[in-house]
């Protein structure tokens, strides 16, 4: 027995019904069939092209482009290296192209299961044989025991085929920082090394040593005032400069000690501890755990004309630009991945297509115009028999007419609300725990504007993610924090498809009980006739389904700016040919917009930076 509401038209059944009569007709099997079949080609096909397009990229990054570090093979290609505001324009557009793949995949599937789900008029004749009953234009586990075996297999194929979609299409390409390890050397006008021993200063050799190695070339320095000193290497990543020359005011009494020790800033250096040490701690006079650099850097700017990092004057800097070397990489094994689910998808779907289900009954109007064109005797009479009825195995009894006015959630199963509490539950619980875990293991002051002022999808080095040991760099990584970094999206989308189904419960509801009080047209998957209307996008009215797939679309921008990877290689300029490939995580709080779910990891140098 389909599920009902109290309260059907008796209008709606009298023989004389203009609706009726329109609808009996005017609607023939072939003509319905022949037009969601249609639909499904079009998604077999759509898959069939997208396919086509990922096997083509798929061969000629793999035979034609360069990715082996340092003569070891990798997974990864090279699809560009240089500029990095051009690696991020192309990042954006290709990933632009992979989200419309993957949005016409998800579409062309979610068709398919809603085809596989949906009750034939025989799946219904033969539950209400049994005293048993099937939703109707709804989502439904429920239905797949109800359906043929084959229907529920094909459904499930679909459905698994989605999760690499959602956890790894978006990592298939990759950006990648590069941040040049270099030196910061302190000397007089004279560009003479600076340490101080005895109240003399002198060129002490080991320093000397490694000055003369560096092999720079004061006319191809660059010479920087000490604002622009402090703006070019006061960042977590140096991408376009490597080696510094801090010019300091000799004529005041003593230099210190600092003075002595060249500052390495290898990405290295970056440690995960309580109170982390990070590249650019010498640009600031006083470093603490209370009061890290970063949040002393406006104001060592508005005194940038007595900055004083070693307690003498810098008059100025010379630096050693370096060429910029962001690279947009292509993953082979990812892609291969996504193939292989491309490929079961097309096959899916082109399997519906040439084998359809005969008579599906997509939505409320497909069951009330088949029930009307050929009657159902098993519940002839009952017409107020409603879903509570169904379920409670009490529908050959006498039905009695309530007209206390329900809400609509009553139309949702018990079942179903409380399995939507508990997913949104444990998900809002887990990330508010983490939350105020990553906030309370932030440095530094940790009110509002504090952790706002942390940038909106930008990666620093308070933001990075310590977790469990992961150890291992390289392909295997590389999969496991794609698989981290996408989970929330998966998540959010399990939740999406929750709450959707809600509302339309709820809206099916709504459009069953309408009926008893009004006339209204039949709303149908396709064909309309006379005055019959083609179904909702979505199975939802507009009202409805426009709102929640905008605030859908918001959620996922933010999870995506919330935790994602970038991969950052570190450069040496004295060693042009060697790289150190390491992959960073890094989050960061969006606390007035959202409570974000964050993972963790560790010894792992892959940021996915938090923008949810």
């Amino acid at each position: 027995m389909t599920k009902q509401n109290p309260g059907e038209n008796n209008g709606l059944l009298n023989p004389d019904n203009d609706v009726r009569r329109a609808i009996v007709d005017d609607a023939t099997r072939g003509s319905k069939t022949d037009d969601w079949k249609v639909s499904l080609i079009a998604g077999a096909s759509a898959c069939i092209a997208v396919l086509i397009v990922n096997l083509g990229v798929t061969i000629w990054s793999t035979l034609t482009l360069q990715g082996n570090q340092d003569d070891k093979k990798t997974s990864r290609r090279i699809i560009y290296e240089g500029s990095c505001s051009t690696t991020r324009e192309l990042s954006i557009a290709i990933h632009l192209v992979i989200n419309i793949f993957g949005s016409i995949l998800l579409a062309a599937s979610n068709y398919g299961m809603q085809c596989l789900s949906a009750p034939t008029r025989a799946d219904v004749d033969r539950a209400h044989t049994r005293q048993t009953w099937v939703d109707i234009g709804i989502p439904s586990f429920h239905n797949l025991r109800k359906v043929a075996k084959s229907r529920a297999i094909l459904w499930w194929l679909l459905v698994f085929s989605s999760l690499p979609l959602h956890l790894l299409f978006n990592s298939v390409v990759f950006s990648s920082l590069t941040t040049y390890d270099y030196e910061v050397f302190t000397v007089d006008k004279k560009l003479r090394l600076l340490s101080k021993r005895g109240g003399e200063f002198f060129a002490d050799s080991y320093d000397l040593n490694r000055f003369k190695s560096r092999n720079m070339n004061t006319s191809k320095l660059d010479n920087l005032t000490a604002l622009e000193c402090i703006n070019e290497y006061g960042v977590a990543f140096l991408t376009r400069r490597s080696d510094l020359l801090v010019v300091v005011d000799t004529s005041q009494s003593g230099v210190s000690k600092r003075a002595l020790d060249a500052q390495p800033a290898a990405l290295h250096n970056i440690r995960r501890a309580t109170c982390p040490e990070v590249d650019y701690d010498w640009i600031c006079p006083e470093v603490s755990c209370d009061v890290p650099c970063r949040l002393q850097l406006p104001q060592v700017r508005r005194q940038s004309d007595n900055w004083r990092p070693w307690d003498n004057r810098v008059e100025y800097c010379l630096s050693q630009p370096a060429p910029q070397r962001c690279r947009l990489n292509f993953d082979v094994y990812l892609a291969a991945i996504i193939l292989g689910v491309n490929f079961i998808k097309a096959i899916t779907l082109a399997f519906i297509a040439l084998r359809p289900p005969k008579e599906p009954l997509f939505i409320l109007g497909d069951a009330i115009q088949s029930f009307l064109t050929v009657p159902d005797e098993n519940s002839r009479g009952n017409c107020l028999a409603s879903a509570r009825t169904a379920r409670a195995g009490q529908f050959t009894r006498p039905c009695t007419m309530h007209t206390k006015r329900r809400r609509r959630g009553v139309a949702v199963t018990g079942r179903r609300w409380f399995f939507s509490f508990a997913m949104y539950g444990v998900a809002f619980g887990v990330s508010c725990f983490l939350l105020a875990w990553g906030i309370r293991e932030l440095p530094g002051p940790h009110d509002i504007k504090s952790l706002w002022d942390l940038g909106f999808g930008a990666a620093t080095e308070l933001t990075i993610i310590t977790g469990f040991g992961w150890e291992d760099e390289g392909d295997e990584s590389l999969f496991w924090n794609v698989l981290v970094s996408n989970l929330p999206q998966l998540v959010f989308s399990l939740l999406y498809f929750q709450y959707n189904g809600l509302f339309t419960c709820m809206a099916a509801a709504k459009e069953w009980s309408d009926f008893g009080r009004k006339r209204n047209p039949l709303r149908v998957s396709s064909n309309p006739r006379g005055q019959q209307r083609s179904r909702y996008f979505l199975q939802l009215p507009y009202r409805f389904s426009i709102p929640l797939l905008l605030v859908s679309i918001l959620m996922h921008w933010m999870l995506s700016q919330s935790i994602f990877i970038v991969a950052v290689e570190t450069r040496d300029i004295m060693r042009p040919d060697y790289w150190d490939w390491s992959l960073l995580t890094f989050w960061r709080f969006q606390l007035l917009v959202t409570s974000q779910t964050v993972s963790h990891h560790q010894k792992h140098r892959y940021f996915h930076f938090n923008g949810v």
